[in-house]
Formats: structure tokens, C-alpha cells, sequence
């Protein structure tokens, strides 16, 4: 959970121990040089913190309160270098549509060294979300249409990627015991009146496409040394199926698969022949299908 007591006051120092300016901030900010009238001393013992663990509204009071105290150099009421009375920080600041495009064309194209990927990564360890800011960015997502281009980049930037076993394992724990919205739901159920439509839509998409050689090495390569997690299982259906031999004999089967295999057949034309787009398969008939 987010800590709502994280922000503080402070102030910068002459060399004669006078403040020059007092600022209101959290994190690292105290020692950030960016964002302010002045410069920063060099000196890390003129920068000093007025009050700590105050929540944001505190550290904005207390701000106010003591640049009214110092006064201000640019109204000719003090001695700080602060251009507003405080209490006007960024925290919730809404940035026009042009700002927001300078700023993101300043940060295309940078990259990162790997010390300050680490830092990064420390710092965000252990931080959770409230329950209010993950709805909140859950309300934001809604609806929300990527384009073309960003499917790609996200495509592109996924493309070769290895997890480890480690993060695998990490992955599978973090989702023991967690039921998703969809569980026990079909297709149809989701998607209602346009559940026809799909499946047709599929259908059409999926009519004629032929695989490059390439994309069926992948495809081979990805798979071997892979067990179906149903292999020596032998699972009986819900259904009897009746067949006739060629040689006029009437038998029934409950799994079709097995079935198949003992007598030289191929379960996917047995399959076809229940579906009635198959009259025979090696002289054998399907007769029907019940319901146990």
C-alpha cells in the first residue's frame, strides 16, 4: 500500500546557514536539480530537511507557512528565491496536450545503463497498490485501442525473449489458487448473439492458410520433447458410437480413438463419417451416435 505519510519539507542554505529556498517534495526529490529557481548547493550540509512523514496536504501547509515567514526576494518581502508562496507543486497537475508531446518526444530514443535499470527494479520491489489506484488504472484501460504501430513495437520488443525457470515458477506460484472471470464460462456464453459470427469468422480466416516451411520447423522444434498431458490415458466419451464392419459385423465403441487403432483405421475419417461428410472409410459404416 502506498504510504500517504512520504512527504516532507526542506530548505537550501547559504553559506551563512540563511535559507534560500524551501521546497516540499518526496522520494529524492531534495537532491534533484531540475524544477526550480535556483540552484542546489554543493554542499550536501546546506540541505536540510525542515519536517518529515507529513502527508501531502501537511507538507503543502508547511511550505506556505514557512515561506511567509522568509518572505520572498522577487516581491521584495524576504530573503528566498521561491517564485510562488508554495503549495502549488506538480503532485496531480494536469499537463496540456503539448506539453505532454514535448515531454514524450524528450524521452524517445533514451535508453537506460543497466546500474540505473537495477536502481529502478530496488525501488519498485515490495511496492504495492492500493485497491483505489488499481481501479483507477483498470477505468483508464477501458476501452482503450492500441494502434497498429504499438501492436508491433510490443510484438517486436517480445520477439527471442527466454524466461527463465526461475521467473516461470515464480509466475505459476503467483497464480496458485486463483480463479479467473472466465472460469466455467464457453464462447457463447462471452459473447452471446455474435458467438455464430466468430466462429464463422474463424472459420474463413483459418480456410486455405498454409504455413511457410519455416513457421512449421518452428512449429515442430517447439514441440518436441513435449508430453500431451492425456498420453497413455485412456478416457471413455459420454457418447456410444455403432459401426459396421466391411464384413457385416455391427460393434460399439466408447472411444472412437481407441477404437481406431485396433483395427488400422483413421479417426479423423470415422470422424467425417459421423458428421455425414464421409459415406465409408476401408469399407466400414457409421451407423449412430447415442447419448449415455
Amino acid at each position: 500500500m502506498v504510504n500517504l505519510n512520504r512527504f516532507y519539507t526542506y530548505a537550501y542554505l547559504r553559506e551563512d546557514r540563511t535559507p534560500y529556498y524551501i521546497g516540499k517534495g518526496s522520494g529524492n526529490r531534495i537532491y534533484d536539480s531540475k524544477g526550480r529557481p535556483c540552484k542546489k548547493p554543493k554542499d550536501k550540509s546546506r540541505i536540510i530537511f525542515l519536517k518529515q512523514n507529513l502527508t501531502e496536504e501537511d507538507a503543502f501547509k508547511h511550505e506556505i507557512y514557512m515561506i511567509a515567514v522568509f518572505g520572498r526576494k522577487n516581491l521584495g518581502t524576504g530573503i528566498l528565491h521561491n517564485r510562488t508562496d508554495g503549495g502549488d507543486g506538480s503532485s496531480g497537475a494536469i499537463r496540456p496536450q503539448e506539453v505532454r508531446k514535448k515531454i514524450s518526444n524528450g524521452m524517445k530514443g533514451r535508453s537506460f545503463t543497466e546500474k540505473h535499470l537495477k536502481n529502478l527494479s530496488i525501488a519498485r520491489k515490495g511496492r504495492k497498490l492500493s485497491e483505489e489506484a488499481k481501479t483507477k488504472i483498470s477505468q483508464f484501460n477501458k476501452g482503450k485501442k492500441l494502434s497498429d504501430e504499438t501492436k508491433r513495437k510490443m510484438s517486436e520488443s517480445r520477439k527471442g525473449r527466454i524466461i527463465s525457470e526461475e521467473t516461470k515458477k515464480k509466475m505459476s506460484k503467483a497464480k496458485l489458487g486463483k480463479s479467473t472471470s472466465l472460469k466455467g464460462k464457453s464462447y457463447k456464453d462471452l459473447h452471446g448473439e455474435k458467438y455464430l459470427d466468430r466462429i464463422e469468422h474463424l472459420r474463413k480466416c483459418n480456410t486455405g492458410k498454409i504455413h511457410s516451411e519455416e513457421t512449421k520447423l518452428k512449429i515442430s522444434n517447439s514441440k518436441k520433447g513435449c508430453c500431451s498431458w492425456n498420453k497413455g490415458i485412456s478416457v471413455d466419451s459420454k457418447y456410444v458410437y455403432t459401426v459396421k464392419s466391411p464384413d457385416g459385423k455391427i460393434l460399439v465403441t466408447k472411444n472412437m480413438n481407441s477404437f481406431c487403432k485396433e483395427n488400422q483405421l483413421n479417426s479423423s475419417c470415422m470422424f467425417r463419417m459421423m458428421k455425414g461428410r464421409q459415406k465409408q472409410h476401408k469399407g466400414w459404416i457409421f451407423i449412430k451416435k447415442e447419448y449415455v
